[in-house]
C-alpha cells in the first residue's frame, strides 16, 4: 500500500485507527461509561485523538507539506505529549462507579503495570499495521511520527478500555507508554548513522 496515493494511505491510516477503538467500545468498553460526564470523554478523547491525526497525517503524507514538514514534526510532537499529559492532569472525571477507584494503595503497581502492558502491546500492533502504509525511502524523523500516531491510538484505545479515574494512576499507566515509546523511538533514531546531521539540516 505504499504505492497508493498519500490521501489514500491517510484514509486507510484513520480507518486503522477507528477500527480499533470501535472494537474495544463493542468488545471490552470501561466499565464506568454509564456515569462518566460525556463533555468530559469528549474532552480526554479530543487531546488524544486531535495529535493523533496530525502525526498520523505528518507520517503518512510526508510530501503534502513540502519544506514546512521538517518544522511540522516538532509542534506535532508537543502538541503530542501536550494532549497526553492534558489528560493526565485534570482531575478525576468522577468516583461514582466502583472500579474507577481502584488503583491505589497495594493496588497500584498491578492496575498500572496491566495497563501500560496493554497499552504497549497495542502500540506496537498498531505502529506494524501504519508502517505497511509508510512510503520507503521516507525521512528517518518520519518514524517518531508514526510512533507519536500509533501511540495516541493506542492510548485512545485504553482510556475506553480502562475505568480508572485517578490522576496518579492515570501518569503511571497511560501516559507512561507514551513516554517510553518516545523515549526508545528518540534514542533508536539519535544511534543512527548521520542522524545528527539530519535534524540540524535547514
Amino acid at each position: 500500500m505504499a504505492g497508493a496515493p498519500a490521501a489514500v494511505r491517510l484514509v486507510l491510516g484513520l480507518l486503522i485507527a477507528t477500527a480499533l477503538e470501535v472494537a474495544i467500545v463493542v468488545v471490552r468498553p470501561r466499565a464506568d461509561l454509564s456515569v462518566f460526564p460525556t463533555w468530559r470523554l469528549v474532552l480526554d478523547l479530543a487531546l488524544l485523538a486531535l495529535p493523533a491525526v496530525l502525526t498520523l497525517d505528518l507520517a503518512l503524507r510526508p510530501g503534502a507539506r513540502g519544506s514546512r514538514w521538517r518544522r511540522s514534526l516538532p509542534a506535532a510532537l508537543v502538541f503530542t505529549v501536550i494532549g497526553a499529559v492534558g489528560v493526565a492532569l485534570l482531575p478525576s472525571a468522577h468516583t461514582l462507579h466502583p472500579e474507577s477507584t481502584l488503583g491505589m494503595g497495594v493496588d497500584f503497581v498491578p492496575r498500572a503495570l496491566a495497563c501500560f502492558t496493554v497499552g504497549g502491546a497495542m502500540t506496537l500492533v498498531v505502529v506494524g499495521l501504519l508502517r505497511w502504509l509508510t512510503v520507503s525511502g521516507r525521512s528517518p524523523l518520519s518514524f517518531l511520527a508514526l510512533l507519536a500516531a500509533g501511540t495516541l491510538v493506542a492510548m485512545v484505545g485504553l482510556h475506553l478500555h480502562c475505568p480508572l479515574t485517578h490522576p496518579v494512576h492515570l501518569w503511571s499507566g497511560h501516559v507512561s507508554v507514551l513516554i517510553v515509546a518516545l523515549s526508545g523511538g528518540v534514542a533508536a533514531l539519535w544511534r543512527r548513522p548521520g542522524m545528527v546531521a539530519a535534524v540540524t539540516r535547514r
